[in-house]
């Protein structure tokens, strides 16, 4: 078998993604090719992707240039399957595929939004959305929400190719790894110091500024009964944007800014919990990866996160919630052994419910389902 996998942004979620699914050792059969802009990620497949039959292919940065890459890629390779990884990439490779005759799986990562098809241009770009899924193969949702988001959008969609198969990460990894030593630059420096984590990106998605309101509400109502702060992981985004309204609110010293890092779960394990302000998800991956890890995860009821953390020992708010979420806060600091007890206790659950080897072979089950089905591309 032979997959082209077509990737418009490998960053965040997608990047961790691929690393989990076409690492895994039931793809040692399966020839992959990633076609995507090397930002940055290359070297990162090299070491994390150990499977001999994945290779990465780079592309320009530009539409146009994936769209000339891919086409490249058909012509000259015999491939069975292209894999669009997010709309994005599906509404390039669409397309392609339909003059190649080629079949085509799409993956969501993301959710569907109303805002997205208002006025003209959105009309225009639901009407393309609906042609690309109708046109697909297979819809692969990473969560029953992402499933139910599809079919509300676009009920048109015949809902038997639309297939959920849950994320899913390396267990291993986050329940065995250690701690890394954070140098906390900013921040108070007492003993005591509870030090919360935010590892999403700096878009509105991750609810970072609910997370401002929530320290700021704390702040000004005096109600943290130790020190505490905020550690924050990476760049780019509204980071420049964000930063500027927490010195404005004069709450700059419980925020601390870290180097991005590849080694998520040592980072995880040096916190004392992670804060997850989410406003929706496709899946909540980093939920996941938390719950593995044996932290505390205060973590919104948000689409796409709900269903992750539903029956774990996770803290849960509403979306955009600062107070509430200000109180489980205030919560994991003031039962800092009861949370990390009851963390520590659900690892053993978290790597069965969790394990990224579901995934992988639900992924590489749609792909054999597709090679014995005749094309919908054409």
């Amino acid at each position: 078998m032979n997959v082209l996998a077509v990737v418009r942004w490998p960053v965040g979620g997608i990047k961790t993604y691929l690393r989990y699914v076409y690492g895994h050792s039931v793809f040692e059969s399966v020839k992959v090719t990633l076609l995507a802009p090397d930002y940055n990620v290359s070297n990162y497949f090299k070491d994390h992707i150990k499977s001999r039959g994945v290779v990465f292919k780079r592309s320009g940065e530009r539409v146009a240039d994936l769209i000339v890459s891919l086409r490249n890629e058909l012509k000259s390779g015999d491939y069975d399957i292209v894999h669009s990884h997010g709309f994005t990439a599906a509404l390039i490779a669409a397309p392609i595929c339909h003059l190649y005759k080629m079949p085509h799986l799409i993956t969501a990562h993301d959710i569907f939004l109303e805002r997205q098809f208002i006025g003209l241009k959105g009309k225009l770009k639901y009407f393309v959305m609906r042609w690309v899924l109708e046109r697909a193969d297979r819809v692969h949702a990473v969560s029953i929400d992402a499933k139910i988001n599809i079919c509300k959008f676009f009920p048109s969609i015949d809902k038997e190719k639309i297939e959920v198969v849950l994320h899913g990460i390396d267990v291993d990894t986050f329940s065995n790894a250690s701690p890394a030593r954070l140098r906390l630059e900013r921040g108070p420096e007492q003993d005591n110091l509870f030090v919360f984590g935010f590892l999403g990106r700096f878009m509105a998605p991750k609810g970072f500024r609910t997370l401002i309101d929530a320290v700021d509400y704390i702040v000004k109502n005096d109600r943290a009964t130790r020190p505490f702060c905020v550690a924050t992981f990476g760049w780019g985004g509204f980071i420049r944007e964000d930063y500027e309204q927490i010195e404005k609110l004069g709450i700059g010293q419980y925020f601390c800014q870290l180097s991005q890092t590849d080694n998520v779960a040592s980072a995880i394990k040096a916190l004392d919990a992670v804060v997850m302000p989410s406003r929706w998800e496709a899946c909540g991956l980093l939920g996941m990866e938390v719950l593995t890890a044996g932290r505390p995860l205060i973590a919104s009821r948000c689409v796409g996160l709900r269903e992750v953390i539903q029956d774990t020992p996770a803290l849960s708010f509403e979306v955009d919630n600062a107070e509430e979420l200000a109180e489980h806060m205030l919560y994991c600091m003031n039962n800092e052994g009861e949370q990390k007890e009851l963390a520590e206790r659900y690892i053993s659950q978290a790597k069965l419910r969790f394990c990224h080897g579901k995934a992988a072979k639900g992924l590489l089950a749609i792909y054999e389902s597709m090679l014995k089905t005749p094309s919908l591309s054409y």
